[in-house]
């Protein structure tokens, strides 16, 4: 695994199932948030050796993820691939055979009705879990 380009994505995810934000996920590894989120988004010149991140896997607890590391790198490698207006249109397409305006879809998904529009114009990715929120309710 390369160090410069994949331990980012799996910071972050390991950091998204805490649900913690860059700060404080910062705070509990002894990092600044300046470098968490160099780190996350493979910008500046922050880099990240294996040492160090077998210590903040240590640190979170995350051994039992481990074996999800390759997935998680794979799924984030393919996204960058991906056209995310399709799902958007999906989701605007059922909302609107449903005959549910924007307001009230978001509101029975949990959002606002800004994010679901921008869901729905591909502006922001809709992951599995928020496809499925969206389509319960």
């Amino acid at each position: 695994m390369d160090a410069q380009t994949h331990y980012g994505v799996i910071l972050k995810r390991l950091r998204q199932i805490e649900s913690l934000s860059v700060q404080m996920f910062g705070k509990r590894i002894g990092k600044s948030t300046g470098w968490v989120s160099q780190v996350e988004n493979e910008k500046g010149d922050t880099r990240l050796s294996e040492t160090e991140f077998n210590r903040i896997v240590e640190i979170c607890g995350a051994e039992k993820h481990r074996e999800m590391f390759r997935t998680w790198v794979a799924n984030h490698n393919n996204g960058e691939r991906v056209d995310r207006t399709y799902d958007g249109a999906v989701l605007k397409f059922i909302r609107l055979k449903k005959d549910l305006n924007l307001n009230n879809a978001a509101k029975a998904a949990g959002l606002s009705a800004g994010y679901l529009s921008k869901l729905e114009r591909g502006l922001r990715p809709a992951t599995s879990e928020l496809r499925k929120q969206i389509m319960l309710a």
